[in-house]
């Protein structure tokens, strides 16, 4: 079986499984076969992004201490915390408006 065979049935299970709307398609469907085949499901991908945020967001805000003289780990909680909470009021916000864009 070629790979644009399997990538197409990959991703239309994939479409099925998560019961995805036509609208919400991303624009190159074989990413999300490549995620899948790669990581198993795209909520290990999204549990992924926000370590990986998490992380980032952490070590800004520790390297901030080179201008503000301020405790690393402080700093780095600080802007975790702050750039955390931004995220989920950004996430909430999209479920709520979600019913709005069909």
């Amino acid at each position: 079986m070629n790979l644009s065979k399997r990538l197409e049935e990959a991703r239309q299970a994939f479409l099925k499984k998560e019961n995805v709307k036509a609208s919400l398609r991303i624009q190159d469907p074989n990413q999300i076969a490549l995620a899948m085949e790669k990581h198993g499901s795209l909520s290990s991908l999204f549990i992924i992004a926000i370590l990986l945020s998490a992380l980032s967001l952490f070590s800004l805000g520790a390297a901030k201490v080179f201008i503000t003289q301020r405790s690393p780990v402080h700093s780095g909680l600080e802007m975790l915390i702050v750039g955390g909470l931004a995220a989920g009021v950004a996430y909430f916000v999209g479920v709520l408006l979600k019913p709005l864009g069909g």
